[in-house]
């Protein structure tokens, strides 16, 4: 029998509970920072170099399609 109560989403009770409160935490972590590390580099790094001279003068479409073609492949691998 199960005698753990989950309080403000941590599990406590007799037993080793380690791997209930924390494996879920990670998992929602490493998908967080893959994502969200991912769009950082991307908003940071990559479309700063370019947004200034974006907001300054048209962008054609096929600069569009040269910026967004790595960006996609970036984001999107692993």
């Amino acid at each position: 029998m199960d005698t753990s109560i989950e309080v403000l989403g941590v599990f406590i009770g007799p037993g080793n509970l380690e791997e209930v409160n924390w494996q879920r935490r990670i998992t929602a972590y490493v998908l967080l920072y893959c994502s969200q590390g991912k769009a950082l580099v991307i908003n940071a790094l990559a479309l700063s170099r370019i947004s200034y001279v974006a907001s300054l003068i048209h962008v054609p479409p096929w600069v569009l399609q040269e910026v967004n073609t790595p960006i996609y492949k970036f984001f999107w691998s692993g």
